[in-house]
């Protein structure tokens, strides 16, 4: 996808990070956790990894915007035993953009998360449960 308008839209020039202990603390930042958490499970739902997550935040909303998807991959169902050490990669990458202050809210959004799609008829693979469980 190539965006032609402006999908996030900064009031100054240094109103984007790409770091999430720079958006601003408190809501914003949860908001941040909730939308990092969502993207991880949602790409890996769709059947979709990436090895070099790249993130832009909003400082003041917590928005975020991941580009740069030009080394996303499908894995296969099951996936491969490469495919599954690609994962760890992206889950890994996504756990690291969370600030430890915020661990816990991220793990309590993932098992959210998982709750929702075990209601779905399209979920995780167990390997793929059993990857984002051991590294978040």
């Amino acid at each position: 996808m190539i965006a032609l308008s402006p999908v996030m839209t900064p009031t100054v020039s240094n109103d984007i990070t790409p770091s999430l202990k720079d958006v601003n603390s408190g809501e914003a930042q949860r908001y941040a956790v909730k939308n990092v958490v969502e993207t991880m499970v949602g790409m890996l739902a769709a059947g979709v990894y990436t090895i070099d997550v790249q993130p832009l935040f909003l400082v003041e909303t917590g928005d975020v915007l991941f580009i740069d998807f030009t080394e996303a991959s499908r894995f296969s169902r099951p996936p491969s035993p490469s495919e599954e050490s690609a994962m760890v990669g992206f889950c890994s990458e996504m756990r690291v953009l969370i600030p430890d202050s915020l661990r816990d809210e991220a793990k309590d959004r993932l098992i959210a998360e998982l709750d929702v799609l075990r209601t779905k008829e399209a979920f995780l693979p167990e390997k793929v449960v059993d990857i984002l469980e051991s590294v978040w």
